[in-house]
């Protein structure tokens, strides 16, 4: 297997169990890949317990921890529409292991501002704007703060137009996008188990797709994205739109009978425009992110990268996606700040997919399967910034 294949492998598990956190009743939008990248980065300098927990997060043993990030890295700049970058902000008096320096050869190093204005400068530049503040606060007493970005933007190879719609059938209208093409194999219905999940393969002309994934409306959020992700790998069954019968459905997925203005099979695809943001606290999970032994404020887990004994106080992520009518934008900002041992720790037919209730979203690299970003909708928002074209509901 190959490094970028083990990279793949490893962010798509992180993904698949942060999922399984996400409630139905809210919305969230999460990015493993921009998690996995911190957590490695901190594993290339741990030691101990923290070491092993960090080891099993990241699916990566601490010897191919830096060379996994920067495949990575490298595989997200060779993506049209997508960058990724990883920064480290150190106090003056904190010593950097010159080893573990010259392997970080793609971060960003430099010394720790006194303004957070220029951690949110860097959010913002490294996001395209799409996230305009940097993750949580930075304490007096923080000695060094490691960040991971991660951006994506791109138009849809198809664009929708532009309707009305309701969410669950009721309530007033909201800003509807629909699309009807001949590609009927953009559905189609994964089975797992007892699972059956509707999918369709939305492309865009960068080098990513967004994959809308849906279940029963009993099915939780991790449980429908879960079967995603594995058929990303070919671990489930999947049944092609071409190839589905009148009356099978699975999730918002179904083949019905429908009058048409242009013979031939069909596929039809509506769905709210939506936006999403999300700030996640990974330390609320620390077993999920492999962190419960690096807050031990106790004694120092990170030796590799200083002699200064230093402890996670804080770690957090922020994240945004939103899909209209021309287009599908993200960016996450992964944060981990770590304070000197000694200190308190704050606590801070016709193939329809009609998307009209709760939904999850992936956005995958279509070349290797490597997801992006994993979302849940469970009501859209819609408190979107206007373009200059008027029939957009941005």
């Amino acid at each position: 297997m190959s490094t970028t294949d083990t990279s793949v492998r490893a962010v798509n598990l992180l993904t698949g169990r942060w999922a399984r956190e996400l409630d139905a009743d809210a919305n969230a939008v999460i990015s493993g890949a921009g998690a996995w990248s911190l957590l490695s980065t901190l594993l290339a300098a741990a030691s101990g317990e923290a070491q092993a927990e960090l080891e099993g997060a990241t699916s990566v043993d601490q010897i191919s921890a830096t060379s996994s990030v920067l495949v990575l890295l490298e595989r997200l700049d060779s993506l049209e529409g997508v960058s990724g970058a990883i920064g480290l902000w150190v106090h003056e008096d904190v010593p950097l292991d010159e080893e573990l320096v010259a392997e970080m050869e793609r971060i960003t190093i430099a010394p720790l501002p006194f303004d957070l204005g220029d951690l949110d400068r860097w959010a913002s530049d490294r996001t395209g704007g799409l996230i305009e503040e940097f993750p949580g606060e930075i304490a007096e007493q923080t000695l060094l703060v490691v960040a991971s970005a991660l951006a994506l933007d791109a138009d849809w190879v198809s664009p929708f137009e532009v309707a009305g719609g309701q969410w669950r059938g009721e309530g007033e209208e909201l800003g509807w996008l629909r699309r009807k093409g001949r590609d009927l194999d953009a559905a189609s219905l994964l089975r797992s188990g007892h699972l059956t999940v509707g999918r369709v393969i939305c492309p865009t002309v960068a080098g990513f797709d967004v994959h809308l994934v849906s279940g029963a409306p009993t099915d939780a959020p991790g449980d429908v994205l879960g079967v995603a992700i594995e058929a990303l790998s070919g671990d489930t069954e999947q049944v092609l739109g071409s190839e589905l019968r009148l009356g099978e459905s699975g999730g918002c997925v179904s083949v019905q009978r429908m009058n048409v203005f242009e013979p031939g099979p069909q596929l039809s695809l509506s769905l709210p425009a939506f936006q999403v943001t999300s700030t996640h606290d990974l330390l609320a999970h620390p077993g999920l992110f492999g962190l419960a032994a690096a807050m031990d404020p106790t004694k120092g887990h990170f030796p590799r990268l200083s002699s200064t004994p230093l402890y996670v106080a804080r770690a957090m992520q922020s994240a945004m996606a939103g899909f209209s009518a021309t287009g599908f934008k993200a960016a996450t900002v992964t944060m981990a700040e770590m304070f000197l041992v000694g200190l308190p720790r704050e606590t801070a037919s016709v193939v329809v997919a009609e998307f009209d209730r709760p939904f999850g979203f992936l956005v995958v690299d279509h070349a290797s399967g490597l997801v992006l970003v994993a979302g849940w909708v469970a009501k859209p928002e819609q408190d979107l910034v206007p373009r200059d074209d008027a029939d957009s509901p941005w």
